[in-house]
């Protein structure tokens, strides 16, 4: 018979260990629903941050298209200026009555008549300054409207070629000292790139900015044999400067 109180008192506890472990799982349970409740409250919301997550995504794709767009628009604004030359400060002189011939001084010094066109008072003052221009390349010459009375008048310079373009811009270190200068004709995005890294160059932010070809480039502040130009075709390019704030 004592096989069978063993048997017994094994049987015993097994009921004793199964139900410690029923006890012990109980509580698991009650977490394991607690926490299928909370997939069930979290699902929807986690639902809605992916869709706002993949919204941002399109929105940021459509943004850049937008932006490159927009970039190319500028460039071919800017691509149509190519020719152009802006010339500054230029008092031109009233066209005379026919019969006319009566000459005057403009207020940069040079004689020029008061019934000569606009392309020849330009020639004239430039030929007064030591600069070679051929008429014969320019295929268009007419002051642009002032904004303000107080804004310097301005002449629009178009050739026929750019080589003749970049002939003129190359002399116009002869103007140093005079009234008049020469510039880029460019469009209103790169004009106000430029008119920024001008205010930055006043800021001291930046050592030199200039204007080549229609191109805007910016020099670092640095030692010169390690600071190199920067080309400029947007507000982000200045924080390639070291320009966080901008």
């Amino acid at each position: 018979m004592a096989p069978k109180k063993n048997l017994e008192a094994d049987l015993a506890e097994v009921k004793t260990a199964l139900a410690d472990i029923q006890a012990k799982l109980t509580p698991c349970d009650a977490k394991l629903d607690a926490l299928l409740a909370l997939e069930a409250k979290l699902t929807p919301l986690l639902q809605i941050v992916e869709d706002f997550r993949q919204e941002k995504a399109r929105n940021e794709q459509r943004d850049n298209r937008q932006d490159l767009l927009e970039r190319r628009m500028h460039d071919m604004d800017q691509q149509a200026r190519m020719n152009n030359v802006i010339l500054t400060g230029l008092q031109l002189q009233p066209r005379g009555r026919p019969g006319a011939t009566s000459a005057s001084t403009d207020a940069n010094g040079a004689d020029m008549g008061a019934n000569v066109t606009v392309e020849n008072q330009v020639g004239e003052f430039l030929a007064s300054k030591g600069i070679s221009l051929d008429l014969n390349t320019v295929e268009i010459c007419h002051p642009l409207p002032r904004r303000k009375n107080t804004d310097k008048p301005a002449i629009l310079i178009r050739f026929v070629n750019r080589k003749h373009k970049i002939a003129l811009m190359k002399q116009r270190k002869n103007l140093k000292g005079s009234a008049a200068y020469l510039n880029d004709h460019l469009c209103k995005y790169y004009a106000d790139l430029a008119k920024h890294a001008r205010l930055l160059r006043s800021r001291k932010q930046i050592h030199s900015t200039w204007t080549l070809n229609s191109r805007i480039f910016v020099k670092p502040l640095g030692p010169p044999d390690v600071t190199k130009p920067l080309e400029i075709k947007s507000m982000e390019d200045f924080e390639n400067c070291g320009i966080t704030h901008v």
